[in-house]
């Protein structure tokens, strides 16, 4: 923990655009009560350099955006008023999904940027506003993902699209818990039956390569997968 809450406070809260995860510090000071923990995730909120902006417009800043979606929730959760900034980066992120999967604008488009997009947009469907263009964004998103991307004998998506052959099952469960989601919003067995080859493929494959980023990355929201792959199944054990 304090190697990370430390190098936030060392930079006065100005970390990269793409180094920006205030979750772990929201958790420690709501499980210990630990005031600095909740001064550096707040920070990270106001003083990264696309915090002002809410992202940016272009694709190429869609990890930026979902990263500012994130730090201004979390923020608020903490105590703060709303980002002024937040419905911008929203409009943002799914003006990314846009670019990447109706106007084909990226020819070096990731997967996995896109998780981290669809991360993001639920995170601010749940605890925002039931926006009723996310559910239809993510929902393509995924169905192209699928299309283009998905390497069945490797069980992974490609890393980008410009190595169309180069698969990236370390980067699976950045991706699976969105098929998780669509499958509880819809009740399409489509999502979960993907979402399940998605998260065994990042289980059996991704994690034999995985260092200390890789793991990070696996753990970041794959309990989410778990959650709402089991409450979608809730009605039908109950019957």
């Amino acid at each position: 923990l304090e190697t990370y809450r430390g190098y936030v406070f060392s930079l006065k809260g100005r970390v990269p655009g793409w180094r920006v995860f205030p979750h772990g510090l929201c958790m420690h000071f709501q499980r210990t009560g630990d005031e600095k923990s909740k001064a550096a995730a707040i920070l990270l909120s106001k003083r990264t350099p696309y915090s002002s902006v809410g992202g940016g417009p272009g694709e190429d800043y869609s990890r930026e955006t979902a990263y500012c979606i994130n730090a201004y929730l979390v923020a608020e959760a903490l105590g703060e008023p709303r980002h002024p900034k937040l419905e911008q980066a929203v409009e943002y992120a799914l003006g990314h999904i846009e670019q990447w999967f109706v106007q084909n604008s990226s020819k070096n488009w990731a997967p996995f940027m896109f998780g981290l997009t669809c991360e993001a947009l639920i995170s601010y469907h749940e605890k925002v506003r039931k926006d009723p263009r996310i559910l239809p964004a993510i929902k393509m998103g995924l169905d192209e993902c699928w299309k283009r991307a998905w390497i069945e004998e490797q069980q992974a998506f490609f890393y980008r699209a410009d190595n169309p052959t180069e698969a990236a099952p370390t980067l699976n469960l950045l991706v699976a818990p969105a098929f998780a989601w669509v499958h509880l919003q819809t009740g399409d067995t489509k999502y979960r039956d993907r979402g399940d080859k998605l998260f065994a493929g990042g289980v059996q494959r991704g994690m034999e390569r995985a260092g200390g980023k890789q793991f990070s990355q696996n753990y970041r929201w794959s309990f989410d997968y778990v959650r709402w792959r089991t409450e979608a199944e809730l009605p039908r054990i109950g019957n």
